[in-house]
């Protein structure tokens, strides 16, 4: 239906919007694949096999998750 409505709209313009209008479908589809292909180099960068970081820690506070009551600054 919606696409049946956009062809009619699109068949009605003269041919330099037509032109226009196929170009910016291009660019659609390119922004789209772009930020899909970012956002998955993002996710693989991001995580890393399990105990990869085993004794990276050598020591660490008894008192370390404690609530801070001190200032700030």
């Amino acid at each position: 239906m919606v696409n049946e409505m956009m062809i009619q709209k699109i068949d009605k313009m003269p041919s330099i919007l037509q032109k226009e209008v196929d170009d910016f479908i291009d660019f659609l589809i390119a922004k789209h694949l772009k930020n899909t292909q970012y956002i998955v180099t993002e996710q693989k960068e991001m995580l890393r096999p399990i105990g990869t970081m085993k004794g990276f820690v050598k020591y660490m506070a008894d008192d370390f998750d404690a609530p801070f009551l001190g200032n700030c600054y």
